[in-house]
């Protein structure tokens, strides 16, 4: 700022040397603050699809365990042809929250032997293969003193960073998965045991507080106490070329089968995003039109100390309409070079934060 400040006042005047200076600041902040909320955007949707399949398609009835595994085979075989289509992958998700330990929480169960293998990345303890291996839990006497009863055959689960510390759980530990108002009206909420098999971190607070991950196979012994939502997700080249398949995909299924997209489950977040984008931009162009009037008012002051000679091109012959060319050309190069000093602080700054790369939790 300090060099774009002493290069301004060896070219312009003082008054003019503030206008582009106010100018460029006006720039430079839009293009900060637009990087840094499109850069959130970017980064919410990486972290969503990391969750989610680019299309979600599901049956519109309640079937049971056999019949969704029909289905899935069924919508599989229809939308394999899809253009840009990377893999297909089937799904569960627990129908309301269940309770791990003492807080609520939604499974979604992951085929294995198809993909859920994004969520590998995020996994900060434990192993993603684990999910897969066969696991046993040591009951808990029923009362002090008791001997514990042999190893029973349990669950595979892994909780987000913020659930795991809620419940006080790590790699190893055993939990219990309470099922609360059972589909079979039962009197008793079935009690499930799992083993803790990995600790993953999305940096996004809905999903690290909120969700776990089990093998698929175990969320169809949950079904069987609770509805849960059978379906398959579908992943493409481009997430956006996705979005404008949904049409498509369900003139492929028929009437009994929905599909949505990840923006459209998203919708109020990603609407959220853009528009406090657009107020955020609204704002900063307000700074620069305020940096614009300052130009005007010192092209005012210049024609007012140059009258005379304006005076004399005047009576040289000279027409109004060049003279005024002349200052208009002047506020141009002014707003120029504004703009351009602008966008290079801009970028600068941009280029500078980006080499720290602060995350965006």
């Amino acid at each position: 700022v300090a060099l774009a400040i002493t290069v301004l006042l060896n070219v312009f005047s003082i008054f003019t040397a503030v206008s582009t200076l106010g100018v460029a600041l006006g720039v430079a902040s839009l293009v900060v603050v637009l990087s840094v909320t499109s850069g959130f955007e970017r980064e919410f949707q990486r972290k969503v699809l990391a969750v989610n399949g680019h299309l979600i398609a599901t049956s519109y009835g309640k079937p049971d365990v056999a019949e969704a595994d029909q289905e899935a085979e069924e919508m599989t075989k229809k939308l394999s042809k899809l253009p840009g289509l990377l893999k297909i992958e089937r799904f569960s998700l627990s129908g309301g929250e269940v309770m791990i330990g003492k807080v609520g929480a939604n499974l979604k169960g992951l085929d294995l032997t198809r993909g859920g293998h994004d969520l590998a990345a995020t996994i900060e303890k434990g192993t993603f293969a684990d999910l897969g291996r066969p696991a046993t839990c040591q009951p808990k006497p029923l009362l002090p003193g008791d001997e514990p009863g042999a190893p029973e055959e349990a669950g595979r689960i892994m909780l987000g960073t913020e659930l795991a510390q809620k419940i006080r759980a790590k790699v190893g530990d055993c939990v219990a998965i309470l099922v609360p108002f059972p589909a079979k009206g039962d009197a008793t909420p079935p009690s499930y045991p799992f083993k803790v098999v990995g600790i993953f971190h999305l940096g996004f607070n809905e999903y690290d507080s909120r969700l776990a991950y089990v093998n698929i196979e175990d969320a169809k012994r949950l079904a069987g106490a609770r509805q849960s939502i059978f379906g398959i997700e579908l992943r493409f080249a481009d997430p956006m070329k996705a979005l404008g398949l949904v049409e498509t995909a369900e003139n492929l299924l028929g009437p009994a089968f929905k599909v949505i997209d990840w923006r459209s489950l998203n919708a109020n977040l990603f609407t959220a995003l853009t528009m406090q984008k657009v107020v955020i931009s609204i704002v900063l162009l307000i700074i620069i039109v305020v940096a614009a009037f300052n130009i005007l008012a010192s092209l005012f002051l210049i024609v007012r100390t140059k009258e005379r000679e304006i005076a004399i091109l005047g009576s040289m012959g000279a027409r109004p309409r060049p003279i005024l060319g002349i200052f208009l050309a002047a506020g141009a190069i002014v707003g120029l070079a504004g703009g351009i000093l602008g966008l290079t602080l801009g970028l600068s700054l941009c280029s500078i934060v980006s080499q720290y790369g602060y995350g965006l939790d």
